[in-house]
């Protein structure tokens, strides 16, 4: 698949292809073309990032990941890569506030929550608090007094 040139969108939609079946050169390729047409575009940062942590090149993959985070702060795609990245990097410090911020975030995100925990025992630290229940006012409503 080849996208219409300068087309940042079909650029990003090539890397994710390429990263999918594993060709990794073509989707750092891809990704390269749709920075250069759209520098402020957070998915052409992410999947740069992701291509260039695959092949090996983890500390450009951290920077392009820290853009993407930067320019849209709200994307768990972003931050989940960037902790990714940080943890392959040996930054796990860096990747722990990350993990618990996605896993508080979200707290059905098991993969985030997991990450977390395991981050957090292996860096001594508080283990992140379980999600909180949903209230059940039956449990917490003491006796029930007798009828009348």
């Amino acid at each position: 698949m080849s996208a219409p040139s300068g087309d940042p969108r079909a650029l990003c939609a090539e890397a994710r292809e390429h990263l999918a079946s594993g060709k990794i050169a073509e989707a750092e390729q891809a990704a390269r073309q749709a920075m250069a047409a759209d520098p402020q575009m957070p998915q052409a940062h992410v999947l740069l990032g992701m291509a260039l942590t695959r092949s090996g090149s983890t500390s450009e993959g951290i920077e392009h990941l820290r853009k993407a985070v930067e320019l849209d702060p709200s994307s768990r795609t972003a931050r989940a890569n960037l902790a990714i990245a940080l943890e392959r990097g040996g930054q796990e410090r860096d990747a722990l506030p990350l993990w618990r911020e996605l896993a508080d975030d979200d707290p059905s995100d098991k993969r985030a929550t997991e990450a977390a925990k395991r981050l957090a025992t292996r860096l001594g630290e508080p283990a992140p608090a379980a999600p909180p229940q949903a209230w059940d006012p039956l449990q917490d409503s003491g006796p029930v007094p007798p009828p009348p």
